[in-house]
């Protein structure tokens, strides 16, 4: 089963929303991957600023549209799911 990552836009005094989604990713394992790496390397500073996008946990892949870049630092974390 094919999983995708819902990407999680948030920005201070306009609220919140699932942005897009990143995959879509083989398995679940894969997606989790990707879903810690973009967290290490975009959400890790001592206080929540004022906008951030948040890597939630997989959900399986039902033909969401799939328009966020499954690369952290230069590194590709999808093998390109068939």
């Amino acid at each position: 089963m094919q999983y995708v990552v819902p990407m999680f836009e948030s920005e201070r005094g306009w609220g919140s929303k699932i942005d897009g989604y990143a995959g879509p990713f083989k398995d679940q394992a894969s997606a989790v991957t990707f879903e810690q790496a973009y967290n290490r390397e975009n959400n890790n500073e001592l206080r929540v600023p004022d906008y951030y996008i948040l890597a939630l946990d997989p959900v399986p892949y039902t033909s969401q549209k799939c328009d966020y870049r499954t690369t952290v630092a230069g590194k590709e974390y999808n093998d390109k799911a068939s």
